[in-house]
């Protein structure tokens, strides 16, 4: 549709790790891979098959719920990468949360031609009640990461969504923007 309709539009997709099958964030299976050279250099090769071959102008990593034991084998991954898709012209982005001690930003704002931050989540739908993202918890959180992160590599990503938390609930319940107006 979009090359049919808007040729000349640049797509990026975003790749995760969350597990349809499990419903979650399928963090061991991920931290496997980025712990093994072997393991990197094939998830590094698949996506640049997938990319080249769809026609896509580059990839943005979602990579969520990674333990601090991670950090190097991110770090290794995004730079290599990086080090394969950058010389043919395609744009490395990488999703990073606010704050996180498994993400170097540093050292991955120099693997990336962006991070996006993640800029939400202050609360979670099993979290205590609050807002997704309160203006101070924003402001301090994006000063924090310009501190490590450039600002022409800064993008900030906001979310449109809420959370309805009910009386004796474990967890709340997602929802849209519109919901959340209504």
């Amino acid at each position: 549709f979009i090359k049919t309709n808007r040729p000349r539009l640049q797509v990026v997709p975003l790749v995760n790790n969350y597990s349809q099958a499990l419903q979650n964030w399928d963090n061991a299976n991920l931290e496997a891979t980025l712990d093994s050279p072997s393991g990197r250099a094939t998830l590094v090769g698949a996506l640049l098959g997938w990319v080249r071959g769809n026609g896509f102008a580059g990839i943005n990593i979602d990579f969520e719920n990674l333990s601090p034991g991670s950090r190097a084998g991110l770090d290794a991954f995004m730079s290599e990468l990086h080090a394969r898709f950058h010389p043919l012209g395609l744009t490395v982005a990488e999703s990073v949360p606010m704050s996180d001690p498994a993400f170097d930003y540093r050292s991955l704002s120099r693997h990336a031609d962006y991070l996006v931050l993640m800029a939400y989540d202050e609360h979670a739908s099993t979290s205590d009640p609050g807002q997704v993202a309160s203006q101070k918890w924003f402001t301090d959180s994006v000063h924090a990461r310009l501190a490590d992160i450039p600002a022409d590599k800064m993008v900030v990503g906001l979310g449109s969504y809420g959370y309805d938390w009910a009386e004796g609930q474990p967890a709340a319940i997602p929802i849209t923007f519109d919901q959340a107006i209504a």
